[in-house]
């Protein structure tokens, strides 16, 4: 087993203030010569020299650069001016061409201008002249045919198709069916209801009857059926139904003398007189000596001739959704 010895080091104190610096030692061996630097900018020139002899003048020189203000520049007589910029550019005065165009984008000088503005005024003008009395008139016209617009009037005195029209008249019935009541009854000449409306069967083949107060309904006989009857209903006469009228009683004379009998049970002989007070008179009778005439009359019933066939115009009710 290896022992080990244990040293007890003293422990270090706080450190001294900084000495002076010492002397300088003495230059050591120069080194090698280093690499050449960099050459230095130029120094100051030196005084101009003597002027010399002029020489023997040379041949004229050419023409420099053109000036560097962003614009075209092109040559002429030995000098730079302006020229028109190919990508676009505004030029400050005319320019004269060589001749009319021979291309569909060639420029073109005013006298070809000109000479086309002539052709098409000639030939407006000779148009304008073989449509005079096929054109409408600004003023006002009467037209042959019909007149296609583009659309519908957009202000209000444009003019309007049938089509705009129609859709107007359509929209215009359409808000005043919507704008009545649900449950508003009204009478239609029509066979069905019209949209929003439901047909009422309730009553059916009767006539109308216009009254002040509450409406209501009733009668038994159907319209159709009384306007269809030629003739009253039969009707069986009463004695009430006659004339007031007076009767001679008649007798054969088969007793001697001849008598007749009462329904009193009396018996009255021919050429008497008696009173009809008891049956309904005041008056006398006299009888004469002849047969009894039997009554007239069977008590049937009869028919007068009656035609009640009136026009009349069918109608619906309708009542609204």
């Amino acid at each position: 087993m290896t022992s080990v010895k244990i040293i007890s080091v003293p422990e270090q104190g706080p450190m001294g203030p900084k000495g002076d610096r010492g002397d300088d030692g003495a230059p050591g061996t120069p080194g090698p010569h280093g690499a050449t630097g960099q050459m230095g900018p130029p120094g100051p020139p030196g005084l101009p020299g003597a002027k010399g002899d002029q020489g023997v003048p040379g041949p004229p020189g050419g023409l420099g650069d053109s000036p560097s203000d962003g614009m075209v520049y092109g040559r002429k007589n030995a000098a730079w001016v302006k020229a028109v910029d190919p990508a676009g550019d505004t030029m400050t005065g005319p320019l004269a061409l060589a001749g009319d165009p021979g291309a569909a984008l060639v420029a073109a000088p005013k006298q070809y201008v000109d000479a086309g503005d002539v052709a098409v005024t000639t030939a407006f003008q000779n148009a304008d002249t073989a449509l005079d009395n096929s054109k409408v008139e600004k003023a006002g016209d009467i037209m042959t045919g019909a007149l296609t617009l583009a659309g519908d009037p957009a202000a209000d005195f444009h003019a309007a198709s049938k089509k705009y029209v129609d859709a107007a008249i359509s929209a215009a019935i359409a808000a005043a069916v919507s704008g009545f009541p649900a449950g508003t009854k009204m009478l239609f000449q029509q066979t069905a209801a019209p949209t929003g409306w439901t047909k009422q069967t309730t009553h059916n083949d009767k006539v109308l009857r216009v009254v002040s107060g509450t409406p209501g309904s009733g009668g038994s006989v159907p319209f159709s059926t009384f306007l269809g009857r030629t003739s009253t209903d039969g009707v069986t006469l009463s004695t009430a139904h006659l004339p007031s009228h007076n009767h001679f009683l008649k007798v054969s004379p088969s007793t001697s003398p001849a008598q007749f009998s009462l329904s009193n049970g009396s018996t009255i002989a021919f050429g008497d007189m008696f009173s009809n007070t008891t049956y309904g008179g005041a008056e006398n009778y006299s009888y004469n000596q002849t047969t009894i005439i039997g009554a007239a009359g069977s008590g049937a019933a009869f028919a007068a001739g009656i035609d009640c066939r009136i026009a009349y115009v069918d109608l619906i009710i309708a009542t609204k959704n």
